[in-house]
């Protein structure tokens, strides 16, 4: 599998595998059940009027799902347009487009997820703004956008992950830009603007490339990188918060995996769970943990070990039940992906198979009661 570099290592690295969606297929908001792995399309989207492309994780309050899409929702960015801040109702698929992007100061194209804090929801554009991509606040009481930070490339470049709200300020990481331009994780006051570089990486054995979410443990912010480390096959770092610096890193080396992409970490049972795009006993990526307290990664399951498991993991994994769940780029008994749950023991089930008309990219789950409710870009 070919590897790009710079901010768009990820994203390319995967449209490299499913090729380029032709122009009806914008993409779709889907739910599946947790227990019966039955699949219900909740909205398609058409392009320029609704959005196209929905990379986010979406975000649910009260009974309306919140997401952006990559494109559409206007004819600027190209023609394609500059994508949206969209909601679609769980109860009647009703979908609106809250907000579209302009590309101008207001940034355009955003990839991720959104977080909610009172009425507003924050997210980052990856492009434009100043050049280098914003993150945004919308009102959800005055449908109004506003850039909180654009990026000028020396604090950052392309935000691509989905923010992390601590202690009221938020955090996240850029692809690019930094001192070395390798990316960075950033501090950002949302009241007043004030941005901070916590830590920029250097594109060495600190890794390069941060697209995924960060998750916060005892002061220390873990994260991983889509390239570099020791192998340039990506890293898993923890940086403290106290002093800036990188106090824990691991380099994926191949058969441990390679490649985390854009998926983040998530906490469970003492332990950080995450998923490598490429790497593994079958070279089709992995489920892996990795211990906070003592720094061990261990490989919690390879992909393509047996037949329609599913292969290229991608998004992050949410815990239901005692497992844990997530979306693969392929295989499945179509060979267009699955939704799989994977216990602490390693043991992974298909809980369902993608068709034609839902998939694509995925940027994990979000569970609402019993079900799994979730995005695929074609």
């Amino acid at each position: 599998m070919r590897r790009f570099g710079g901010m768009f290592a990820g994203l390319l690295a995967c449209i490299s595998i499913i090729g380029i969606a032709p122009a009806h297929a914008a993409g779709v908001v889907f739910a599946v059940d947790a227990y019966a792995g039955k699949a219900k399309i909740l909205h398609r989207f058409h392009g320029r009027v609704d959005g196209k492309s929905p990379f986010s994780q979406l975000t649910n309050i009260g009974s309306t799902l919140y997401g952006t899409t990559w494109k559409g929702g206007g004819g600027g960015c190209g023609g394609d347009g500059c994508g949206t801040v969209f909601s679609v109702d769980r109860i009647t698929h009703a979908e609106k487009v809250l907000y579209a992007f302009t590309g101008g100061k207001d940034g355009g194209n955003p990839q991720a997820g959104l977080i909610k804090s009172g009425s507003i929801l924050y997210g980052t554009a990856t492009s434009y703004g100043a050049g280098h991509g914003v993150v945004f606040a919308f009102d959800l009481k005055s449908g109004r956008e506003r850039v909180v930070h654009a990026f000028n490339y020396t604090d950052g470049d392309g935000p691509f992950g989905k923010l992390l709200l601590a202690n009221g300020v938020l955090f996240g990481t850029t692809a690019g830009g930094g001192a070395s331009g390798e990316g960075v994780v950033f501090s950002l006051d949302p009241a007043t603007g004030a941005e901070s570089v916590v830590y920029s990486f250097g594109g060495g054995g600190d890794g390069t490339s941060p697209l995924g979410s960060l998750i916060g443990l005892s002061g220390t912010l873990y994260g991983t990188t889509s390239l570099g480390g020791s192998k340039n096959r990506g890293t898993v770092f923890g940086v403290s918060l106290a002093t800036g610096a990188e106090t824990y890193r691991y380099s994926f080396r191949g058969a441990d995996g390679a490649y985390p992409g854009s998926a983040g970490l998530t906490y469970f049972d003492g332990l950080l769970f995450g998923t490598t795009d490429d790497g593994g006993a079958f070279d089709s990526g992995i489920v892996f943990t990795v211990d906070p307290a003592s720094g061990n990664e261990s490989v919690l399951y390879s992909f393509g070990s047996k037949e329609a498991d599913g292969l290229i993991p991608n998004g992050n994994l949410v815990q239901f039940g005692g497992n844990l769940y997530g979306t693969t780029l392929g295989g499945g008994s179509n060979d267009w992906g699955t939704v799989f749950s994977i216990t602490p023991a390693g043991d992974e089930t298909v809980l369902y198979s993608f068709t034609f008309t839902t998939h694509g990219i995925t940027a994990g789950l979000r569970k609402v009661h019993s079900r799994f409710y979730g995005t695929a870009s074609e």
